[in-house]
C-alpha cells in the first residue's frame, strides 16, 4: 500500500486507494493506521462540498528531493511539502493545515514538550523539516 501511495505526489481518498488495490474496506483502514504509526503517510482531512474526507499521502524518509517546511502563523501551524527535481523544477502541496501550537504541547511529568505527528517526528531525523514563523517564511 505504501508503494501505491508513493506513486504519484498527491493525496488519494480512501475509496482511490481502495478501488487501486481492490482491498476490502477493514484491509485499507488496517494498513492506513499501521502507515499512519510508522510516519510514513500523512492524513488531512479535506472537503469535497460541505462534507469532510480524510486523504492520504505518502512520505518516503529516504527520498532526498523531499522536503517539509512547517511554518507558525501566531499560532496556528501550516505546512509546504515539496519535491525539488534535480533541473531547478519542483511539485508542492501548500498550506496543509496542523492546527493549533497548542495541541502538539504535552505535559510529561514536570516538563512541557512538544509532541510532533509522527510523520514530521520521521521527516525530521532524516534532516527534512525545516521551521519558521510566518515573518521569515516567505508568505508574508
Amino acid at each position: 500500500m505504501w508503494q501505491f501511495l508513493l506513486q504519484v505526489n498527491r493525496f488519494y481518498t480512501f475509496s482511490e486507494v481502495k478501488k487501486g488495490l481492490d482491498l476490502h474496506n477493514q484491509q485499507v483502514t488496517n494498513s492506513l493506521s499501521r502507515l499512519e504509526e510508522k510516519g510514513l503517510i500523512l492524513r488531512d482531512v479535506q472537503f469535497y462540498g460541505h462534507k469532510p474526507r480524510n486523504v492520504y499521502l505518502g512520505l518516503d524518509p529516504e527520498d532526498s528531493r523531499l522536503k517539509v517546511k512547517v511554518v507558525d502563523n501566531h499560532g496556528t501551524l501550516w505546512t509546504t511539502i515539496t519535491w525539488e527535481e534535480n533541473d531547478g523544477s519542483s511539485i508542492s502541496i501548500v498550506g496543509i493545515d496542523l492546527g493549533e501550537l497548542t495541541n502538539y504541547i504535552k505535559q510529561e511529568r514536570d516538563e512541557l514538550i512538544l509532541k510532533w505527528p509522527e510523520w514530521i517526528n520521521v521527516l525530521a531525523e532524516q534532516g527534512k523539516v525545516t521551521f519558521s514563523d510566518y515573518s521569515d517564511s516567505g508568505l508574508s
